[in-house]
């Protein structure tokens, strides 16, 4: 319903009329008065939340001052212990049963460093300290002394290749003929330090769970040889149980374990093959992958479905050029070791008759397809040296069609020939790479004939 108009109401408001400027000035007034009414407000508000502020950084930094001086207080005391408890764990002179649980204590109180404290427990060990004592005295330093005792098991291995030559598996040195242990005698401190050091870390598998370095890619590639050496499962129940451990490093060994027990297990491959390929792009992660490939080369060259994984690394994009160089370099030699690794699967299938790579196929199939399609198209100068960085001259397609071969399958063969019909004059800016294909399609050549 419209409303009415009201001249009365109308000449009040009359911004002409002197009391229409009347009312306007009363307005402005009011209006002006609640804007500094609110600015007060306001300002008085950011006055009380800057006050609040200013006094919880100042009871922070008081906090701070006060953490700090009890932190100097902490490290006056360690010191002071360790000045005493250490000529007492280092002296041939005490029992050393009485060194032990002193340096139990150390750890325990934090005088000393979880990692120093395994460096001194081995000397113990030497010492003549028996297996519990020293398995209930270590078991203070973790999980923070892993670091050292992973360091140590890398060291035990390398003496133990560098004189036999073979791979040091602590947990399985039976000679199958007598069914007894063959420790050469100059072996058997190590041997038998190893073994104490693996019943330790598993008795802490709880606890490992929640140790950061484990789960943290930078950490875990310098850890990860020597917990799979002392980690590394007798059966595969207890590898099965080990992948299911919460800690990414131990579920890692498990997962490691499960496919060197059998090839087939497709969801061992998966889960693994998973953390390799996301890992593939960052220089740490290259670091963990080339780990993974040197701990399946040093205990046993895997066969079946981890293959794909592989291959996917080694067929993936380069990392574009504005990464920086180095983050390239690692990701090109993760690729090419990663083809590498295929290639020496295809050849330990040989020998053991089983699949090799072969289910890589499809993927490196696919690769060399598209170099092929890249080749073709590449006609100005511009783009074939663009193709050529590309693929870096070709190598690793070179050792990719190496890991397929013997016998080649159909669709394999079909591919190579292919990739042979491009052409000469285009082929040619990759060196050797004719010369590759040509000795691949040899053996289904002679088998035709």
């Amino acid at each position: 319903m419209p409303i009415p108009y009201d001249p009365t109401l109308a000449s009040l408001i009359d911004p002409e009329s002197f009391s229409g400027k009347l009312y306007l000035l009363m307005i402005d007034k009011l209006v002006i008065g609640a804007i500094i009414a609110l600015a007060f407000v306001v300002y008085d508000r950011w006055k009380t939340a800057e006050t609040r502020r200013l006094d919880r950084e100042k009871v922070e930094q008081a906090q701070r001052l006060e953490t700090q001086a009890k932190q100097v207080a902490i490290d006056f005391e360690r010191a002071k212990l360790i000045k005493e408890f250490v000529p007492i764990i280092t002296s041939h002179d005490a029992s050393v049963v009485t060194r032990t649980y002193i340096l139990r204590s150390a750890i325990q109180t934090g005088s000393l460093d979880a990692e120093a404290g395994v460096e001194l427990a081995r000397d113990l060990l030497a010492d003549g300290l028996e297996d519990e004592h020293f398995k209930r005295v270590m078991a203070t330093a973790m999980p923070e002394g892993l670091p050292a005792i992973c360091r140590h098991a890398t060291v035990l291995a390398q003496r133990w290749e560098a004189t036999f030559g073979d791979t040091f598996q602590p947990t399985a040195i039976i000679d199958p003929v007598s069914g007894h242990e063959n420790i050469p005698p100059e072996m058997a401190a190590a041997v038998r330090e190893a073994r104490l050091w693996r019943a330790i870390i598993v008795h802490a598998l709880p606890r490992l769970a929640s140790y950061p370095p484990l789960e943290r890619t930078e950490d875990l590639a310098t850890l990860l040889p020597g917990l799979f050496l002392l980690l590394n499962p007798g059966s595969q129940t207890e590898a099965l149980d080990m992948s299911r451990n919460q800690s990414r490093g131990v579920a890692l060994c498990g997962y490691i374990a499960r496919i060197h027990f059998d090839s087939g297990d497709r969801d061992a491959a998966d889960k693994l093959g998973e953390q390799l390929v996301s890992e593939a792009t960052t220089p740490d992660g290259a670091k963990i992958d080339q780990v993974v490939f040197a701990l399946f080369r040093k205990f046993g060259l895997p066969s079946g479905s981890i293959a794909v994984p592989i291959a996917k690394i080694a067929t993936g994009p380069p990392l574009p050029q504005s990464s920086q160089l180095s983050a390239r370099e690692a990701h090109y030699w993760l690729q090419w070791h990663a083809a590498e690794f295929l290639f020496l699967m295809k050849q330990h299938a040989v020998t053991t008759e089983l699949n090799g790579a072969r289910e890589a196929e499809p993927v490196i199939l696919e690769y060399l397809s598209r170099f092929r399609s890249d080749v073709e198209h590449a006609s100005s100068p511009q783009q074939v040296d663009r193709v050529i960085s590309t693929y870096e001259g070709g190598k690793i397609v070179r050792v990719l069609i190496d890991a397929i071969g013997e016998p080649l399958s159909p669709s394999a063969k079909a591919g190579l020939q292919r990739l042979m019909h491009v052409g000469e004059d285009k082929l040619r800016n990759f060196p050797f790479l004719r010369e590759d294909i040509e000795r691949a399609l040899a053996p289904s050549r002679e088998a035709g004939a």
